[in-house]
């Protein structure tokens, strides 16, 4: 139950070593249920020897062997309820990501055809209405195909231009 207690013999032997290495070390004790900071290990009739604990189990000093079994068991359940609180963040986690990647890839796919289609027509006219702008030549552009949404747009292209090219010599 405690692993906390030390002895001049136990570290003489290197029970702590063995203990490690085989996976325990059992040893007959006898002690004082109302002090679990004290053990004896007897060596025959008349000769034991006294354990205390170790510096950083003095939580324990004075405490009843029970007591200490009580906080050993509330340790264990607090120890598996944060696991398991853990736990489920870490599968919301990973639900969450599952959640951003799907809406990722749904929104790719869905936007890609729309923002790409009709690119080379939308280019071509770009650049017609650029050339137009620069040439300055007619008050109405010489491309009969163009809307007069498509004026708009080109109106506030050109202000936009303007306004970074604004930008641009004022800095």
């Amino acid at each position: 139950m405690l692993g906390c207690i030390s002895s001049k013999q136990a570290l003489k032997e290197n029970w702590f070593s063995q203990a490690r290495i085989k996976g325990s070390c059992k040893i007959k004790i006898q002690y004082d249920p109302q002090d679990a900071s004290v053990i004896y290990i007897r060596h025959d009739r008349r000769n034991y020897e006294v354990c205390h604990l170790v510096k950083y189990q003095s939580m324990y000093k004075k405490s009843t062997f029970e007591e200490v079994q009580l906080i050993q068991l509330e340790r264990r359940q607090q120890h598996a309820d944060f696991e398991q609180i853990e736990l489920n963040h870490q599968i919301q986690l990973a639900q969450e990501i599952e959640a951003i990647v799907q809406q990722a890839k749904a929104e790719d796919d869905s936007s890609l055809p729309k923002n790409i289609k009709g690119i080379h027509h939308n280019r071509k006219l770009e650049q017609e209405i650029f050339a137009h702008s620069k040439s300055e030549q007619n008050e109405q552009p010489q491309v009969a195909h163009i809307t007069p949404i498509q004026k708009n747009k080109l109106s506030l292209f050109q202000e936009k231009q303007k306004e970074a090219l604004d930008d641009d010599y004022s800095t």
